[in-house]
């Protein structure tokens, strides 16, 4: 007997490997079988609502019952199906601007360029999803904000994105605010570098 095969022998070994090897396999959704869910659970938009603070010139949308699915996973995916789950938030996003036409109007005659955007998104999902990834998943919903409002574009030179945060809920869910800047988002030192930059 080989001592590979002599150490598989001993009782607690023996015994920790025929478990393992018993124990059911648990399985990762695929890629498809995810966008098709997040399709489903994300068809219901009785909840979602635009708030319009004045006093702060801050506006958020935020969205119930959502799953967002990452970049990666979309190019594993169906172009088809990826062009659906895309479509549903274009139509969600620009329906809720349309329900809140004033508000959306009145924040952007107040509003001073640029503004900055928090998104926090709630998870149901046992994985929290990456910065990146949350950045990528709202893309879309940035678009529709600029196509169906006076918002000039989408660009660093008008909204800027310095808080993207992951956390676990029982409901999936995606705020989304636009907020006035109070403060220069790169440090003054580094804009002096800029400013004194050799090549100049």
């Amino acid at each position: 007997m080989s001592s590979r095969n002599l150490w598989l022998t001993h009782p607690k070994i023996k015994a920790a490997v025929e478990a393992q090897q018993g124990a059911p396999v648990k399985r990762q959704p695929s890629a498809y079988t995810r966008l098709l869910n997040a399709i489903e659970y994300s068809g219901n938009w009785a909840m979602d609502k635009v708030e319009y603070d004045r006093d702060s010139g801050r506006i958020s949308w935020t969205f119930h019952g959502v799953d967002l699915i990452g970049t990666n996973t979309l190019l594993r995916c169906h172009q088809a199906k990826v062009n659906k789950y895309r479509q549903q938030w274009k139509d969600r996003t620009a329906t809720l601007i349309l329900q809140n036409q004033k508000a959306v109007r009145d924040w952007c005659a107040a509003a001073s360029f640029p503004v900055r955007y928090e998104a926090i998104y709630l998870t149901r999902h046992k994985t929290l999803m990456d910065e990146d990834n949350i950045i990528g998943s709202i893309k879309v919903v940035l678009d529709e904000l600029v196509r169906h409002s006076d918002i000039p574009d989408d660009t660093a030179e008008y909204i800027r994105h310095p808080l993207v945060e992951s956390r676990r809920a029982s409901i999936g869910t995606l705020y989304l605010a636009l907020i006035p800047m109070d403060k220069p988002l790169i440090s003054t030192t580094t804009l002096k570098w800029l400013a004194d930059r050799p090549g100049k």
